[in-house]
């Protein structure tokens, strides 16, 4: 028992039980209704038509903004300090191996989407011609206001989603399941579930996994969200470069998928050893506990 000049503190038993995970979903699907209702209202009193792609990444913003909003004030209910959910500055931490391991996380993230897709052409072509075909890979028409939506765009990919995205997966969901089923589980299934709602879910597990460890061991969210926007910047920056690319705009998914699986082999070899290590290296023990339990430990430093 943790004690501070003497007297033993008693921490809190299992803080995160009182909150549902299949809450969070139902409530997350309301407040993107919401927001997307808002979005789309807001465009009609501008004048923007509702097809303007501009619209997604407003919607996205409010949806998460509103998450996040709602964790706060569900936590505040439930005596949860937000404080020691994201942990402070970690002092002295090692930043450029991070970016070295998120170079390699990169590398895995495009080789398993280049397998996955090829494995999908051979398997289930009629699926993956409908994937092509979805709103997340097919071209969008042109936005009226360009230099709105390429700001909307960045800001929700480089700012909202890694903020939001840490603050609900591994702040709140991965507690919430290793506080009532023990750390492993946690990590596993909150890294899962965040895959799963990914177009690549093998590759976004293993990222779920680097951001959960990386959170583990530092207690700190700042981290897996530095992380985090650092790997969106990177792939959001090479993904326009590659638009501007006149190959790179003429050749289609499709065709890619069944010629350069060799790519994705050779990104899977260079990456997995390093991944592997790195997860191998800060698998938590038997002994770890919740990274919002250690930050309440006065006698713990950052």
């Amino acid at each position: 028992m943790p004690s501070l000049f003497g007297v033993n503190l008693v921490l809190p038993s299992h803080p995160f039980l009182p909150m549902r995970v299949r809450t969070l979903i139902v409530g997350f699907l309301g407040i993107h209704l919401l927001a997307t209702l808002l979005a789309q209202l807001g465009a009609t009193g501008l004048g923007i038509p509702p097809q303007d792609p501009l619209l997604v990444h407003v919607a996205y913003c409010l949806t998460f903004g509103g998450v996040s909003g709602w964790l706060l004030l569900k936590g505040q209910q439930m005596g949860i300090s937000t404080a020691a959910i994201w942990g402070g500055w970690p002092r002295h931490y090692a930043w450029l191996p991070l970016f070295g391991l998120l170079v390699a996380q990169l590398l895995f993230s495009a080789g398993s989407t280049l397998l996955w897709f090829y494995g999908l052409f051979h398997l289930a072509p009629d699926y993956l011609t409908d994937l092509l075909e979805s709103p997340a890979f097919v071209e969008p028409p042109a936005s009226q206001m360009p230099v709105l939506f390429l700001a909307f765009q960045m800001v929700a990919i480089v700012i909202v989603a890694p903020i939001a995205e840490e603050f609900v997966f591994r702040g709140w969901i991965f507690q919430r399941w290793a506080d009532q089923a023990g750390i492993p589980v946690g990590l596993l299934g909150s890294s899962v579930l965040f895959g799963l709602l990914h177009l690549n879910p093998i590759g976004l597990t293993v990222f779920g996994l680097i951001m959960t460890l990386l959170y583990l061991q530092t207690r700190s969210l700042i981290v897996p969200i530095v992380a985090h926007m650092f790997n969106n910047a990177l792939a959001w920056t090479l993904q326009h470069l590659s638009s501007l690319s006149p190959a790179g705009s003429a050749q289609s998914p499709l065709t890619m998928s069944a010629v350069d699986w060799q790519v994705g082999l050779a990104y899977l070899a260079l990456a997995t050893p390093i991944l592997v290590f790195f997860m191998v290296k800060q698998w938590p023990s038997g002994s770890s506990r919740l990274p919002y339990l250690q930050n309440l430990d006065p006698t713990l430093k950052q």
